[in-house]
């Protein structure tokens, strides 16, 4: 399975300091680990307390605990699927003011539970907004999904 970039490829970290870009580089593995294990409640813990996510065809979540819920839905047992693949790749981040935005790509497949059969593979880019808590850990504020093609059933690509 692959797994995240802690590097910046393409842009490199633009203006970010070496020591921030050290921190958020650690953010894609951990998710990745984490949304893998089926650990929801590690996941959110990423997102800022006042974040939004955007998703493809959905309407905006808004704050950690409805993300965690949204994301649980999406790819694990609450939505009847297990992530059996995840991957991600950072292509770059800028700071702007007190937050950096990180653009990077994704790849996933999901299975069904049951006796349901096929993978559903995805794949696209984002855009999270990062700001730091009031402990001044860096979290996901904002998130910006974009899929990179229309949703698909079972697939075999």
């Amino acid at each position: 399975m692959p797994s995240p970039t802690g590097a910046f490829s393409g842009r490199a970290g633009g203006n970010v300091p070496a020591e921030i870009r050290q921190q958020i580089a650690t953010i894609p593995e951990a998710y990745v680990e984490r949304a893998l294990a089926g650990d929801w409640d590690a996941v959110a813990r990423l997102y800022h307390q006042e974040a939004v996510q955007l998703l493809p065809d959905a309407p905006p979540v808004e704050g950690r605990d409805a993300i965690r819920g949204a994301l649980a839905r999406l790819l694990g047992a609450d939505g009847g699927v297990r992530l059996t693949d995840f991957s991600v790749e950072i292509e770059g981040a800028e700071m702007l003011g007190e937050a950096v935005y990180v653009q990077a790509s994704y790849r996933l497949e999901v299975e069904p539970l049951g006796e349901r059969e096929g993978a559903v593979r995805q794949h696209g880019s984002y855009v999270n907004i990062l700001r730091q808590d009031a402990e001044g850990d860096w979290r996901i504020w904002r998130q910006l999904v974009n899929r990179a093609h229309p949703p698909r059933g079972p697939a075999d690509t």
